[in-house]
Order: structure tokens, then C-alpha cells, then sequence
């Protein structure tokens, strides 16, 4: 690297050690633009002082569109298959670094930790590669060099060892100043004296905090969406148990998310229904902090065995070096929380738990496990190909072969994996239908003759809405409808076409179905339904009967990701476009004369991979699992056996073709 070049600089976490790598990196005329992927709030003010004292040209900038999904430059789904071949094929060189560490444990257990490791691992070097395709392109943009650019990331050596194909030349990343590894063994080691702590005070004072209702074994579950009827709302974290004969005081609602705390209305509607609610964290208590369930007595022992795999972790990672010192630390902060977690599972008598969480480490199968419990969990939006989906619940519910292959190829540890079909094609609000069908009729009476749901993909999206804002602008037959998967279109459009969103909106031909409406409403309503991003959405509008497009920047059938172009086995000018203009095109041939494409946009052929019930009973198949579940617990079988007998009763009721793993071959 010249060494009088570097004028941009990208960090993928700006924070306060790592804002003083570029201060060990040459600079030709002074100051350096700053770019970030994300940012910690004393990152944040050192940055200030940085520009101050001009090392930085300005504040740094947050790289706004980091997916770029909706343009020819986007990699996303790519890079997931990179990332999946590649740490699957070195997982072995994880497994060998953690197997020594706990001799007489499982083989299961071992790959439960060495999954876990690697996708969170697969997640941080997707974001890396992402900021990478950002400085690339811009330096297209501005005409510099891209070896004007230092891309700083804590991945980088783990990029380089894995020969990761990043999209830049390998001399420009570079590793920053960092301390997370001692961070995670220091927070380790606080878990672990806290713990000492609460069960001294739980000896001097007991704890009036809430604990188990019952002497049954009971079953948990996240909260995530809400408790609501299925006409009230989307999803529902109860549309497992509804139909059960489960009792509800079997059944404990557990909090532990930051966007949805214990609240008035919904704390009364559980109640009602005879389950306790119990938050897990003091900070997300909301209207009942009488409801958090108290510092957890762990059990003295645990805590000593907590206590040597601390310090016996600590002195390995000092005697070690790169990734094998972040397995270590990220092993160590792992477990501790889990078995933290584990202590309320036991107090409150939980021998199973449903929850929401899939990104990222996976605390609750572990906690679970030491519980003497199990996970259980579906997915809720399908998935566009392989990626960091590989799956450590003990028993997953797949919507069907097309996640089932992905989750498989993903590298999977879970034992045992069932279809049940798609629980987002039913879970729809009923007003939110009612109010878009009336704007679609409103359109038609004015003189629409076709019109186009538009999904989007939780990020900003302005080449995607800009096209369709230009095309509904100037022709006076189109009526656009719009399901936002988070957020407010307008937002997703981008700041910068504030007038191209006014004169849309002028129209009167473009309507923005409720923030809890499903696909499945645009759906129907709709002529044609376009998706981008995640292809979820898409697949559920279709599994109602819907004519579906997806819009393919990526070419993915072009790539690893063929084996899981589900939609693209359809063939050209169907379902699948490369690009919105060759979309409007066949939109508009199709209206003129339907004859001349008449399989336009639609996917029957390839439903019966996607969900091969379509008989909105997946609710039914899940709550039918968890009762022999319980059953079998309250016979006095040990939870692999319950399991086991779950799964054969289940194949004896919907079939053997629906079990992927779980029944001995």
C-alpha cells in the first residue's frame, strides 16, 4: 500500500479503541473521511474530538444502505453462500479448539457450541463484506483508488485465514485497536461474582420475587408479537398453545426484549388466560416491575464450576492467539450467561421453551440444556438460501422442503427437524384487509387496470420505490399497493425524494396497508405482487394464490445460491426478473393481451415445496407436538426420550415424509 494514499477509511465498529487505528496509518493531505457500519456512543464521542483536532474532514458518516438490495451492486445473498461453503468447511478447526476444553461432554453438546460460534462468526464477516462492497463503490463514485481506502474490522484476520473473497484487495483491511476479548472475560467473571453475590443475599433474604405457580412441569415462551386473536392481529405468541388442551398455568410468558415489555392491556389479557408473565430483565419490566423474577439464586456449585471455566478460559486465551483467543472469550461470556439464564428456567419448573430469538449466539438452547429442558422454534419468514440459519433448537418446525434443504445445507445441529407448513399465510388482520380492498376498488373506479403490491426488506430502498413511484407517476393505469415490513415507506423511499414521494402521493393511486397486515392481504387484493431482499414475502402472497415477482439484482441463479432459486426453477419471465425494467415491460404485455404470457407471475407449480399442507393447521401440528412433549414428561421420561415419542406420534399423524431428522432410519 502506498503509504502517502489513504483518504477514506471504513470502520465496521467505530468505538473508543478502534477510532485510534487511523492515527497509525499515513495520510497524503491531512484529514480522512470516515465511514461506519455501526457505532458505540463512546466511539461516537471521540469521534467529535477527532474532527476537532482535524484528523477526520467531519463527523463520520453511517453508511446508510450497506445491503444495497435494491441495485446491480448488491451481494447479500452471495456473500451468504460464500460464507456458508467456506466456515462450514472449517467448523472442524472450531470444533478441534473447544473439544479438549470439555472432555466427557456429548458429541451434540460440542457441536451445539461449535455452531454457535461459527454463526455468529458468519454474521460479523457478512457485515464486513458488506462495508467492503460500500468502500469499493465508492471510490468508484469519487474516482480515488481503493488503495486509497483502510477498511478497519476485528474479522480481519479471520477474512484473510479463511481466504474470505471480500470484493478488495486484502492489504487494505486492516486489524484496529481492540480489547473485546479481554471485555468478554472480564464480563464472564462479573456474571460469576454477581452470582456469588445473589446467593449470599438469598441466604440472608430470601427472594419474594416470582417463581414457579405450580409443581408441573411447565412450558415457556418469548414474547415477541403479542397475545391476540388471529383476526386481531398478525402473529401471536400463543398460536401454538390456542388449540391445545394444554392448561395455561402450564404455560409462562417470559420478557426479555428491549421493543416489547410488560404492558397494561396485554399483562391483563395473559392473566385471563390462567399464564403467569415473568420479565428477565429489570431494565424491560415496563409497567410491572413487580414482575421481573428477581437476581436468580444460582446453585453455589454451578457457581464454582462457572467460577474454574472462567478463570481456566481466561488462562488459555493468555497463552493463546487470534481465533482461537475469540473462542475462547466468546465460549467463556457463552456459557456464563447460559447458565445464568438456566437458574430462572429451574425456578420457574420450565422444561421447554418456545422462543423468537434465532440471531447471533444461541443462549436459550444452551440454558435450556442446562436446565434439563429443550428448545423448540420455527422460523417466520422463509428463506431466500443458505446462510447463518444452521439451525441448534432441539426440535425446529419448517415450513417445508424449501427451508428444509436450506437449513440442512446450512449446517443444522438440531435432532429433530418437521414440517408443519406456513403459519404467516393465515395470521392476518382482518381491518387492515378490509381498508386496503376498499382503496384497491377506489382505484379500479377511477380508472386503474392494474395494480402491484410492493414488499420491501426493513431497509432503505430507493432505487426499488423510486422506479415504481416514476412508473405509477406517469401512467395512469397503475394503482400501487404498499406492505412495508417495518417503518414508513416514505422512509425507505430515502430522504432524497421527498418531491417524487409528493407527486406519488397526489395520485391518489397509491395506498399503505397497516404496519400488522400480512403479505397475504396485498396479496390478494392485488394484480401482481413485487418483493426484494428476503423473498418470504413473496412466498407467502404466492402460497394465497397470488401472481408473484421477485426482483433478482443478485442473478442468484447465477451463483452458490442455485441449488435454492426455488422460484427461479420457474423459468425466464415468470416469476423471476433481473430487473425492474424487463418487470413493467412483461406487466404491460400481460395487460394488453394476457394470452401472451398467461403463466405470468404465477408460482402454483412450486407450492407443494413450500408448504404442502396449505391448510393454516401449522399451529395445530406445533401444539399437538408440545403436548406429547409434556405428556411424556409427566410419564417420567427423561426429555430425549419425550422427544423421540413426539416425533413418532407425529409422523404417525401427518406422516413419516415430514419428518427431515428425528426418526432413526
Amino acid at each position: 500500500m502506498d503509504k502517502t494514499s489513504i483518504e477514506l477509511v471504513f470502520f465496521h465498529e467505530l468505538n473508543l479503541l478502534s477510532i485510534f487505528s487511523v492515527l497509525q496509518l499515513p495520510r497524503k493531505s491531512g484529514a480522512v473521511k470516515v465511514f461506519y457500519y455501526r457505532e458505540t456512543r463512546w466511539g461516537s464521542k471521540m469521534a467529535k474530538y477527532f474532527t476537532l483536532l482535524r484528523i477526520f474532514q467531519a463527523e463520520p458518516e453511517k453508511i446508510r444502505n450497506p445491503l444495497l438490495i435494491d441495485t446491480p451492486h448488491c451481494k447479500v445473498f452471495r456473500n451468504f453462500a460464500q460464507l456458508a461453503i467456506v466456515s462450514k468447511k472449517n467448523s472442524h478447526k472450531i470444533r478441534k479448539v473447544i473439544e479438549p476444553l470439555f472432555k466427557g461432554k456429548t458429541s451434540d453438546f460440542i457441536d451445539l457450541l461449535t455452531l454457535n460460534i461459527r454463526k455468529s462468526w458468519e454474521l460479523s464477516l457478512s457485515e464486513l463484506m458488506n462495508v467492503c462492497n460500500v468502500a469499493s463503490l465508492e471510490t468508484s463514485r469519487t474516482g480515488l483508488s481503493i488503495e486509497s481506502v483502510a477498511i478497519f474490522s476485528s474479522f480481519t484476520n479471520l477474512a484473510k485465514q479463511w481466504k474470505i473473497n471480500t470484493g478488495v484487495p486484502s492489504n487494505i483491511l486492516q486489524k484496529p485497536f481492540e480489547a473485546k476479548n479481554f471485555l468478554r472475560h472480564l464480563g464472564s467473571m462479573f456474571l460469576v461474582f454477581q452470582g456469588f453475590f445473589e446467593w449470599i443475599s438469598g441466604i440472608i433474604q430470601p427472594s419474594k420475587r416470582p417463581q414457579a405457580e405450580t409443581e408441573q412441569f411447565r412450558f415457556g415462551t418469548g414474547a415477541a408479537w403479542g397475545v391476540r386473536e388471529n383476526d386481531n392481529g398478525r402473529l401471536d405468541d400463543l398460536f401454538w398453545w390456542r388449540n391445545t388442551n394444554i392448561s395455561g398455568s402450564r404455560v409462562v410468558y417470559l420478557y426479555d426484549r428491549v421493543d416489547v415489555q410488560p404492558r397494561l392491556s396485554i399483562v391483563k389479557k395473559v392473566k385471563s388466560l390462567g399464564i403467569q408473565s415473568v420479565a428477565l430483565n429489570p431494565r424491560r419490566v415496563g409497567d410491572y416491575p413487580e414482575l421481573y423474577c428477581g437476581r436468580r439464586k444460582r446453585e453455589f456449585f454451578q457457581l464454582i464450576r462457572d467460577l474454574n471455566l472462567v478463570i481456566f478460559l481466561a488462562i488459555k486465551n493468555f497463552w493463546n492467539k487470534g481465533s482461537q483467543r475469540r473462542i475462547l472469550s466468546q465460549l467463556s461470556w457463552y456459557i456464563t450467561q447460559s447458565t445464568n439464564l438456566a437458574s430462572t428456567y429451574k425456578l420457574l419448573n420450565l422444561k421447554g421453551v418456545f422462543h423468537h430469538d434465532e440471531a447471533g449466539l444461541d443462549i436459550v438452547s444452551l440454558a435450556a440444556h442446562f436446565a434439563g429442558g429443550v428448545r423448540m422454534g420455527t422460523h417466520w419468514s422463509s428463506f431466500s438460501g443458505i446462510c447463518e440459519v444452521g439451525r441448534s433448537h432441539d426440535v425446529f418446525f419448517i415450513w417445508g422442503l424449501h427451508d428444509a434443504k436450506i437449513i440442512l445445507d446450512s449446517g443444522s445441529v438440531s435432532k429433530h427437524l418437521l414440517i408443519v407448513g406456513s403459519m404467516a399465510t393465515e395470521s392476518y388482520k382482518k381491518t387492515a384487509f378490509k381498508k386496503a380492498e376498499e382503496a384497491a376498488i377506489r382505484m379500479k373506479k377511477g380508472g386503474v387496470r392494474y395494480i402491484i403490491s410492493l414488499f420491501d426488506s426493513s431497509v432503505e430502498s430507493p432505487e426499488f420505490f423510486g422506479f415504481f413511484l416514476r412508473w405509477l407517476i406517469d401512467d395512469p393505469a397503475l394503482g400501487l399497493l404498499i406492505k412495508c415490513k417495518e417503518g414508513n415507506w416514505i422512509e425507505r423511499a430515502g430522504v432524497d425524494q421527498s418531491r417524487l414521494t409528493g407527486k406519488a402521493i397526489k395520485t391518489s393511486r397509491i395506498y399503505s396497508l397497516d404496519s400488522d397486515a400480512s403479505p397475504a392481504d396485498a396479496g390478494r387484493i392485488s394484480d401482481f405482487s413485487v418483493g426484494i431482499g428476503n423473498i418470504s414475502s413473496v412466498f407467502v402472497a404466492a402460497l394465497k394464490g397470488a401472481r408473484v415477482f421477485y426482483l433478482d439484482y443478485e442473478r442468484l441463479d447465477e451463483s452458490n445460491q442455485k441449488p435454492y432459486c426455488t422460484l427461479h426453477s420457474l423459468g425466464p419471465k415468470r416469476c423471476v426478473f433481473y430487473n425492474p425494467e424487463s418487470l413493467k415491460q412483461a406487466v404491460l404485455e400481460y395487460a394488453e393481451n394476457s394470452e401472451t404470457n398467461p403463466y405470468l407471475g404465477d408460482a402454483s407449480p412450486i407450492l407443494e415445496k413450500l408448504d404442502p399442507f396449505r391448510d393454516g393447521k401449522a399451529n395445530i401440528r406445533i401444539g399437538n407436538y408440545i403436548s406429547w412433549y409434556l405428556e411424556g414428561i409427566d410419564q417420567g421420561w427423561d426429555r430425549f426420550k419425550a422427544l423421540d415419542i413426539a416425533t413418532r406420534k407425529y409422523a404417525d399423524q401427518w406422516g413419516r415424509e415430514y419428518v427431515i431428522k428425528g426418526i432413526d432410519n
